[in-house]
């Protein structure tokens, strides 16, 4: 009898365990008519996160970034109008033309790493719809941005 109340016991503090080691999800995303949620979807199936969040990320899109002027430079496979990388440019300057429209014209951060003793930073303008990086040096190089946009 012990045994048996000591083996239901077990039974039971295992299976309540497995319960307490769960995920709990208490609520999703679900897109309505009503656009007054935290997460808004515009009609090109943006998600934006609102009230001064972090982050505006495109998303739902298939539209990827293609290369205006840049000498030699190729789009790295994967880059995106939020972040991506330019290789073998050989130029001092490599435009990125976005392929979503930002709402505004995104904050851009740019970096390199040139091939050439006499590297220099990476200075970028970025409007609504491209984002020019511009270097002191010439030289074979990988060039990468991260943007971002309050709309």
């Amino acid at each position: 009898m012990l045994r048996s109340i000591f083996a239901g016991l077990l039974f039971g503090a295992s299976a309540f365990g497995g319960l307490l080691l769960a995920q709990v999800f208490n609520s999703s995303v679900q897109l309505s008519q009503d656009p007054r949620g935290p997460l808004p979807v515009d009609t090109a199936q943006n998600v934006y996160l609102t009230n001064n969040r972090h982050l505006n990320y495109i998303v739902g899109t298939s539209a990827a970034p293609t290369l205006g002027v840049c000498a030699g430079g190729t789009l790295v496979a994967g880059s995106t109008d939020t972040s991506g990388q330019v290789s073998g440019a050989s130029g001092t300057s490599c435009i990125v033309n976005f392929g979503n429209t930002w709402g505004t014209a995104p904050r851009c951060v740019t970096s390199g790493s040139i091939s050439s003793a006499t590297t220099g930073p990476v200075s970028n303008t970025a409007t609504t719809a491209a984002l020019t990086m511009t270097v002191v040096a010439t030289g074979a190089g990988v060039w990468s941005w991260f943007c971002n946009s309050v709309s």
